[in-house]
């Protein structure tokens, strides 16, 4: 089964969901889950390994992103085409996972079909 199958029905169970029950799922993810899924993907909870077991989901995907590290500043501009709940989960996870990461001046944005990720390493 392919990473994009899985978005794509992802995709249709969130356009069924409210912002309030997306986060409630996020909330409920992220206190009971997260930490063991990131050892399981990352055998440890390093920024570098995480980032690179995203960016793996997100080619297996078949999404369209861009990475670019400039300074100290990486930014991830991310096009998904999967329509407002989707963005709205997708910043949302991000945004936690990083915080959890620890990193400095984390800004997540989703406007229209685009995801935009921005911290300092």
């Amino acid at each position: 089964m392919s990473v994009l199958y899985i978005l794509k029905n992802l995709s249709r169970i969130l356009d069924k969901l409210t912002k309030k029950e997306i986060d409630q799922v996020l909330h409920e993810y992220f206190k009971n889950e997260f930490i063991g899924r990131l050892k399981m993907i990352t055998n440890n909870t390093k920024l570098d390994r995480f980032l690179r077991a995203m960016e793996g989901w997100m080619s297996g995907a078949g999404l369209r992103y861009r990475h670019v590290i400039n300074q100290g500043v990486q930014t991830y501009v991310v096009r998904h085409d999967t329509g407002k709940n989707t963005a709205y989960y997708m910043k949302g996870y991000y945004k936690r996972a990083l915080e959890f990461m620890k990193v400095k001046n984390l800004k997540v944005k989703s406007i229209n079909d685009t995801l935009w990720i921005g911290f300092s390493t």
